[in-house]
């Protein structure tokens, strides 16, 4: 049995010269490389364009979620900033006034209301300024039991809750009892 080594025979054998690229005879090659080559480079670009918007998207992210927990944290510093403000205004108004400041949680019938509401005892007395009372009986709704006293010992603007378990102050004196409070 014979064998018969054949040698292949290439049909655009490579030239090398000075170190550059292998050129080639056969044009149809050359051109056949270059078009995988430019395919090869495009799905290559596609990839990287693909990852870096990835990467893009998850820095964003990031930033939006750091960004987020920034404005809230400056939010929350802020309000205690007023918060303070308000707080020192009131001690030094005390201080150079001598008296206490005008409580400013509302006015005097939405505060009635308000602490009537809180109020668990069925009977209870609201004590008022006489000139208060004529302003604000139309728009108090007092709930049943409730008890109605002009007493001009009351300040203007002030009025007191008293009930067998409640006593609700709704004056300047408790107001400024309040703001020591939160001052202390």
């Amino acid at each position: 049995m014979s064998r018969i080594i054949r040698t292949p025979q290439l049909t655009a054998p490579a030239e090398l010269f000075s170190g550059d690229e292998p050129r080639f005879y056969d044009e149809a090659a050359r051109a056949a490389i270059d078009a995988e080559v430019a395919r090869a480079f495009e799905a290559g670009r596609r990839e990287g364009f693909a990852a870096g918007r990835q990467e893009t998207i998850s820095a964003v992210q990031r930033l939006e979620s750091a960004l987020a927990a920034a404005l809230g944290e400056a939010a929350r510093l802020r309000t205690a900033a007023v918060d303070d403000t308000v707080q020192a205004a009131l001690a030094i108004a005390e201080y150079v006034l001598g008296t206490a400041v005008v409580d400013a949680t509302g006015p005097l019938a939405e505060r009635i209301m308000s602490a009537a509401t809180e109020i668990d005892d069925e009977t209870a007395t609201l004590s008022v300024n006489p000139s208060d009372w004529d302003v604000i009986a139309p728009i108090v709704q007092l709930p049943h039991g409730f008890t109605v006293e002009r007493d001009p010992a009351i300040r203007p603007g002030e009025a007191r809750i008293r009930g067998p378990w409640a006593s609700v102050e709704l004056t300047r004196t408790a107001a400024l009892e309040r703001a020591r409070e939160a001052l202390a």
